[in-house]
């Protein structure tokens, strides 16, 4: 930076040896000065100030580090699933409005309840535990001088409100109406080592289990069983979508790659053994899956 001979000048009897001068006007600096931005330090120096309220910082993302785990502290109830308070404290403001209902289906160890009474938030609290409810009024009297109602009314049932809406399967809850739930088939039910005997004579060559995946042939005790489309995306638990891979192809596909997406890795990064009797081994799977399905009932 060139010399700046406009703001080369003396101020407090201070005057910046440097060419260029001081980076601001002598009112701007002397501005500065009473808001408490630049101070004369008992040394003598001058120390340019900034703090926190004058910036609105950064937004925080989906990583949020500066909320302390729980210690053995006061806060701790020895409920194995235990939140930090702060945690919950700033989902429910981030979420809801004071007078907001906040629900928790899974409120054993009180955090959500406290949280929402702290906040001024109506709260509905349900946990399988009975001793919940001890847990609740036992951290609302902990926390009564942080309560925006230092006596709250909390209403205890053990059974199950009624429907107001009939059970109608109306426009205005279509997706609350009670459904007759289906029970699973046999074929349904078949256990991990069913599932296991059925594809690995399926996919058998000789004494070897051929994979899916790869097409190496194995004793069948080196074959895992893996699922053809991620449970994740929606794949079920069972047969028609189960397939035997060896262990280097079960760990490529993990929880993230479909069959057809471990076969076309496979074959991009040339770890295909013999294509031809994956793809058999693959069909030949899918044809006993389907007639477990027809014939087991």
């Amino acid at each position: 930076m060139g010399a700046r001979p406009n703001l080369c000048f003396e101020w407090r009897g201070f005057r910046n040896p440097h060419p260029s001068g001081w980076r601001l006007s002598k009112e701007r600096l002397e501005e500065e000065y009473q808001k408490g931005n630049v101070v004369i330090r008992p040394d003598g120096n001058l120390e340019r100030r900034k703090y926190l309220d004058d910036y609105e910082g950064i937004p925080v993302d989906d990583f949020w580090g500066d909320i302390p785990r729980l210690t053995d502290g006061n806060e701790r109830s020895g409920y194995p699933t235990q939140k930090p308070l702060a945690l919950y404290e700033r989902i429910i403001l981030a979420s809801s409005n004071p007078g907001d209902l906040v629900l928790d289906p899974f409120a054993g160890c009180a955090t959500t309840p406290v949280a929402a009474e702290r906040l001024g938030r109506q709260w509905v609290g349900m946990d399988i535990w009975d001793g919940a409810i001890d847990e609740v009024r036992r951290r609302m009297a902990d926390s009564r001088q942080l309560l925006t109602d230092a006596n709250p009314q909390i209403v205890y049932a053990t059974i199950p409100p009624e429907r107001t809406d009939g059970n109608d399967d109306g426009p205005e809850v279509p997706d609350l109406a009670l459904r007759p739930q289906r029970q699973p088939e046999h074929w349904e039910r078949l256990s991990h080592a069913e599932m296991r005997d059925i594809l690995a004579s399926a996919q058998a060559n000789g004494d070897s289990v051929v994979c899916a995946g790869c097409g190496i042939q194995l004793p069948v005790r080196y074959m895992e069983l893996d699922h053809r489309e991620p449970r994740k995306d929606g794949g079920q638990n069972v047969i028609t979508n189960r397939i035997l891979l060896c262990g280097p192809c079960n760990g490529a596909k993990s929880a993230n790659l479909t069959l057809s997406g471990l076969v076309r890795h496979n074959r991009r990064l040339g770890f295909e053994v013999d294509r031809g009797l994956a793809e058999l081994a693959a069909i030949r799977a899918r044809d006993a899956a389907q007639r477990c399905r027809d014939t087991i009932r």
